[in-house]
């Protein structure tokens, strides 16, 4: 990614150093330029972080430096990247490699420092080894090698495998080859038949200890048959106790919904009393005032953040008993670094405490988000390629991949308790979960899964003959939304999960989606966000400001805002006030697109083809 800093680990002897990209602490060439937010100064990222655990300042104007407060000089970097060098090939090393001088017998030739690996891994003053002598032949030039090949002195004798240790020229073997002992047939033959004895007596050995081996395999097994068994009996207990309190959950929600259908008809009852509903506060009777619409909607939802997803299937709606609430004026700023994974991260799912993420390096991920200091506290090897999409309910994770798999996996251990190995003839594309069921979404076909056993319960099938890239459940309703080219398909999630509304759009693919409690918002590839009235599906308005595929959306909402995140394949992130349908700022810490998002009281976690998670902080201004 930094080439030219890359470069410069090499010997570089510069044809001229300007004085202006030299650092003011070692004063060399800048190698790897940041600059210090604190003090306005560039620095090597080594020295300046040598002046932080040393307890030193800025050398110019004596500021404290802060190892948190360092951004790359790109500017720099571009200057540095197009300074002229002498070959390494033409260098020789004084005072111990701190100098280097040009050496006459070497390369002459001049490159770009960016540029030096397509000249310097084809010089033809190149030092490598002999490939008949090795080391032996001391260190040549490859401009050497063909005339050191035709002298070499250390070519074997054609018998040196039956024990011949002979070395000489080409010239010297082909003289000694007519005379070696070696060459008789019949001591070829007794050689030979001495090895042979001794592989046989090594096979034997070999049989033996397989045979061992396979004892103790067979001992293992029985022990894994047993494990297997009793964990299976737990497990089969866990999933009773889980459809016990999965059923107490339903039985509480009904009797909350009566209370508040109760708590509506008092409170019409009291507005009854005074005149036009409005406020009075003599004689004792209770104060009631009118309540506004906004009001009213928030009340009976208990001020949650209501559910929204995107391809990965990621809920957001918080887990904490406290709510954080986004309200303007705000800004984000970027607080940490998330690193482990070795492939693009290809989803993001905030949970309690935890952050969950999946790469196309197969593994998942868990990371403490109550204390970021500790970072990565899992990792499960989840699927044979690329894992793909996550999603979450009640207390169970699942996840799918490129190896067609659905798992699920228990969300305090990290243990699989569940698997499908062909959940789909395609790649799983989106996954979702309602209240009741998971939806996943393939190649022009969506299938409804039992959260529990993981039983296939209904399919719909030709939808279309394109990717179902992106689904969305609103709670509300109880409405799956889905996505395909241009389309939009709005299903029920529950019954006989019928069509309800088909629409067909006129602003390119969509690749994502989210939704509020008015709207449903899309991200396509014409790079912009299209925005629909949730329950017309009418066209609303269009939010420009990416210049990439908008690949993921989140919504967070409150009584006292609604905003969205959106990521794109030109390496941002935006955030938008839903309100005003207006942008607010704009997140730009990744090297590659952004493909990932997860939201968690006031922070927002990013995932990008960089394999890196970036963390990001509200601060109420």
């Amino acid at each position: 990614m930094l080439a030219a800093a890359a470069a410069i680990v090499k010997p570089a002897k510069f044809v001229e150093e300007p004085p202006a990209l030299l650092c003011p602490v070692c004063g060399r060439v800048f190698s790897e330029p940041v600059i210090s937010v604190t003090c306005g100064h560039t620095f090597c990222r080594e020295c300046v972080g040598a002046l932080i655990r040393e307890g030193r300042r800025c050398p110019a104007d004596r500021v404290a430096c802060d190892s948190g407060q360092l951004v790359l000089n790109r500017a720099v970097m571009g200057q540095i990247h197009d300074l002229k060098i002498y070959c390494c090939h033409g260098l020789l090393s004084r005072n111990g490699g701190k100098t280097w001088e040009t050496d006459t017998d070497g390369c002459k030739e001049v490159v770009v420092l960016g540029r030096r690996e397509e000249h310097e891994s084809k010089c033809q003053f190149a030092k490598t080894v002999c490939p008949i002598g090795g080391e032996l032949c001391g260190v040549l030039r490859v401009n050497q090698m063909d005339v050191h090949v035709t002298s070499c002195s250390r070519v074997p004798c054609p018998f040196s495998n039956f024990g011949c240790m002979y070395h000489g020229t080409n010239v010297g073997v082909t003289e000694h080859k007519s005379s070696c002992s070696y060459k008789d047939e019949s001591q070829l033959l007794i050689i030979t038949m001495r090895e042979l004895k001794l592989v046989k007596e090594s096979n034997q050995e070999l049989q033996s200890s397989n045979r061992e081996l396979q004892q103790s395999l067979g001992k293992a097994l029985k022990s894994i048959d047993r494990l297997v068994a009793e964990r299976t009996v737990q497990l089969e207990q866990q999933a009773l106790a889980i459809t016990a309190i999965t059923s107490r959950m339903e039985k509480m929600e009904e009797k909350m919904e009566g209370l508040t259908l109760r708590s509506d008809k008092v409170e019409e009852t009291l507005r009854s009393w005074t005149p036009h509903g409005r406020s009075y506060t003599g004689g004792g009777t209770p104060v009631i005032r009118e309540r506004t619409n906004r009001e009213k909607r928030w009340s009976m939802e208990s001020f949650a953040s209501l559910a929204s997803a995107t391809h990965d299937g990621g809920h957001l709606y918080s887990n904490h008993h406290r709510l954080f609430q986004w309200q303007m004026p705000f800004t984000v700023k970027c607080i940490g670094t998330f690193k482990g994974h070795k492939g693009t991260i290809w989803s993001l799912l905030a949970h309690s405490n935890w952050l969950f993420s999946s790469s196309s390096d197969g593994t998942i991920k868990v990371w403490d988000t109550a204390d970021l200091r500790k970072g990565c506290v899992r990792t499960v090897t989840a699927h044979k390629d690329c894992a793909i999409s996550l999603a979450v309910c009640r207390g169970v994770l699942y996840s799918s991949g490129t190896d067609l798999a659905l798992r699920s996996w228990h969300i305090d251990t990290m243990e699989e308790v569940g698997a499908v190995l062909k959940a789909h003839d395609s790649m799983i594309s989106a996954m979702i979960c309602s209240k009741q069921s998971l939806f996943t979404s393939s190649l022009g076909c969506i299938k409804v899964w039992d959260l529990i056993s993981l039983k296939e319960i209904h399919r719909i099938n030709n939808i279309s003959q394109s990717w179902i890239r992106a689904l969305a459940y609103d709670k509300r309703s109880d409405y799956l939304y889905s996505t395909t080219n241009n389309r939009l398909h709005v299903w029920r999630a529950s019954d006989d999960f019928g069509l309800v509304k088909e629409v067909e759009t006129h602003f390119g693919a969509i690749y994502s989606l989210g939704v509020t409690h008015k709207f449903l918002v899309t991200g396509t590839h014409s790079r912009n966000i299209q925005v629909y009235d949730r329950g017309s599906l009418s066209h609303h308005c269009t939010l420009n400001g990416h210049i990439g595929i908008v690949t993921v959306l989140r919504v967070t909402e409150s009584p006292v805002g609604v905003f969205m995140f959106s990521g794109s394949s030109d390496n941002t992130v935006q955030v938008w006030n839903l309100e005003n349908m207006l942008p607010i700022l704009a997140l730009q810490r990744h090297e590659k697109p952004v493909q990932a998002l997860a939201i968690c009281q006031d922070s927002v976690f990013t995932g990008s083809e960089d394999m890196e998670i970036k963390v990001f902080r509200h601060f109420k201004l």
